[in-house]
């Protein structure tokens, strides 16, 4: 379909139309002959428009949430959803199962005693919102409560799969052929287990028969131990048999940049260095097992893109006017960002 909305638009059709009928007849605007085709025209218009926002709707690249949760239902990929946060929770006397407890903005609920002291607590809340330590208040009384405290995080709380994380798994899904066991069946495995972001599979990499998986975390750096060892339970329950398999974290490459300034008129240094670090993660994350290298000039570009810059010199990455190499079990993470004018 010709996606050139130019002659589809209320006046290129009206007068389509108009000149359709003689030329020897009223065909000005508020003629009889004009004001009987201008509500058609406009209706054909809106037509045309609701035809090209449905065609946008079909595909994968550019579908709709709606869109994407139907076409993932029928290939069988599944949205991650949002997980609840876990926590240890320490108090001054023992706590029965189903009592809650509130956190600054959200509450716990006591799903399992661990001791006289020690107890279970799960976030009401799904969600990464679930993962804070710090002072618990009972919602109801206790008697004889005096103190009690979420320690320690026991299971990360996770949100739910953003639409754009799903549509890619889902892109990875359908170009990429997944059969019994190979490469890109291990990343999708990998990727179906909450809180990963990215997975490279390494088959062969300790000989015959072994296959490594690495991971990231949804924020693109090195996956925890847990997270490891969840994906690992998870691909061990659908892999065919025969490969060992070993899932972990890859290396974090720290890339030191160091740059000098020309700022416009009336920047603070500062507030240039915040924005360029945020903009510096974001473009090291986006190369998380997509590239082999850390491009130099890219880096320049985001420096001149950033807010309150003019130009730039003396751009370095490790201490080197040069590309940064990436193994294939590194990623790249920002380390120091050292900035003058």
């Amino acid at each position: 379909m010709n996606t050139d909305g130019d002659d589809r638009s209320y006046e290129a059709i009206l007068k389509r139309m108009l000149d359709r009928v003689p030329a020897n007849l009223d065909k000005r605007e508020g003629s009889v002959i004009y004001d009987a085709l201008a509500p058609a025209a406009a209706e054909l218009a809106q037509a045309y428009i609701a035809v090209e926002a449905e065609l946008h709707d079909v595909f994968l690249t550019t579908g709709s949430e709606e869109t994407l949760l139907q076409r993932g239902a029928e290939l069988g990929v599944q949205r991650r959803e949002a997980t609840a946060a876990r926590v240890r929770g320490t108090f001054n006397r023992a706590v029965n199962i189903g009592e809650r407890f509130n956190l600054e903005h959200v509450n716990y609920v006591v799903v399992e005693p661990f001791s006289e002291t020690e107890a279970l607590l799960q976030c009401e809340t799904a969600g990464s919102i679930g993962n804070r330590t710090g002072t618990l208040f009972p919602i109801q009384y206790i008697e004889g409560l005096t103190s009690a405290a979420a320690t320690e995080i026991l299971e990360q709380g996770e949100d739910q799969e953003s639409v754009e994380q799903y549509r890619s798994r889902l892109l990875a899904f359908v170009q990429r052929p997944l059969t019994s066991g190979n490469r890109y069946h291990y990343e999708a495995w990998a990727k179906e287990v909450n809180g990963v972001g990215e997975a490279r599979c390494q088959p062969l990499w300790a000989g015959p028969g072994t296959v490594r998986v690495l991971l990231t975390g949804d924020d693109r750096q090195p996956a925890t131990e847990a997270l490891c060892k969840a994906v690992l339970e998870y691909i061990e329950e659908v892999r065919p048999v025969g490969a060992a398999v070993t899932v972990a974290p890859p290396a974090a490459k720290e890339i030191n940049v160091s740059v000098v300034l020309k700022l416009t008129g009336g920047v603070l240094l500062d507030s240039v260095r915040s924005r360029l670090s945020t903009a510096l993660k974001a473009h090291l994350a986006d190369l998380v097992f997509a590239r082999t290298y850390v491009s130099l000039a890219l880096i320049g570009n985001l420096c001149l893109e950033t807010e309150g810059v003019a130009d730039y010199e003396a751009l370095t990455l490790n201490g080197e006017v040069a590309n940064i190499r990436l193994n294939e079990d590194e990623i790249p993470v920002l380390g120091r960002l050292e900035v003058s004018v």
